[in-house]
């Protein structure tokens, strides 16, 4: 039973804090016997994140055989009991063929194949994302080596992982900015109201990262790694200057405090 609620607390810190509500609800839709995977996709619109969070799930939950059982309670939620005659609804989903879906993603395009393959590699904040493309956008796609850009296409499952397929010029943008959505608290995202917009560039190997309104700063040589290095730089002004009194703020401490509560929420 201990060993389940310690399983059960690292899965709940790595979707988030921000998904706990939602959490509530996909553990709720799971109690019901007439659950499809559908209902579970409306809920969270990323298959592959559908698939991975019920093979965690099935892993702790208890079976009708189990001589033990698992609780769980999730903010001010009323405490629930994990019912194992769905441990069979459960794996019955996982067995549930992966769906194709929309996908829009930000980086850097970093490899290109113009043999049959036709295939390039983006640098993004989640990391690397493999993307097909068409023969007849190859000239569009060349272009962009090397470039920062937005593109937008249709994730396919494929070898038990998904790849972007693209089949159109204009699903192709060049930007300079990221969206910032989220900050890393604690080393878990949190979601924020307002985006932040963040400038980026590539030189000499480097992503060079920043928002002069809030003063941040970043040089790192993945994506990822700098846009995780923004997220907790965010993080660490919001510890600054909003969980402090603000009583001990000079005036410029108290505008920026000011601005990263309209950012954040809290």
């Amino acid at each position: 039973m201990a060993k389940m609620g310690v399983i059960f607390r690292r899965w709940i810190d790595a979707i988030g804090e921000r998904a706990i509500s939602l959490t509530n609800e996909f553990i709720g839709a799971l109690s019901d016997p007439d659950v499809s995977i559908d209902d579970l996709h409306n809920k969270i619109g990323n298959p592959h994140r559908v698939n991975k969070i019920l093979k965690e799930l099935h892993s702790m939950w208890p079976g009708t055989q189990s001589k033990s059982e698992l609780t769980f309670k999730l903010g001010g939620n009323p405490e629930k009991r994990l019912n194992p005659d769905q441990r069979d609804v459960i794996r019955s989903l996982l067995h549930t063929p992966l769906h194709e879906y929309e996908k829009e993603v930000f980086g850097r395009v970093i490899e290109i194949r113009v043999d049959e393959k036709r295939k390039i590699q983006i640098d993004t904040p989640e990391g690397p994302i493999e993307c097909h493309y068409t023969s007849d956008i190859e000239d569009a796609v060349r272009e962009v080596i090397g470039e920062l850009v937005t593109i937008r296409g249709v994730m396919i499952p494929s070898n038990r992982k998904f790849i972007l397929s693209i089949d159109d010029e204009v699903s192709i943008d060049n930007v300079s900015q990221y969206h910032l959505k989220t900050m890393k608290k604690d080393g878990i995202d949190t979601n924020l109201i307002r985006e932040v917009l963040v400038d980026i560039d590539f030189e000499n190997d480097y992503y060079i990262a920043s928002n002069d309104d809030l003063g941040l700063l970043s040089a790192k040589p993945k994506m990822k790694q700098v846009v995780d290095e923004i997220q907790e730089e965010l993080a660490v002004l919001w510890q600054e200057y909003v969980a402090v009194d603000e009583d001990e703020l000079t005036a410029i401490g108290k505008s920026l405090r000011k601005k990263l509560i309209s950012i954040t929420g809290m």
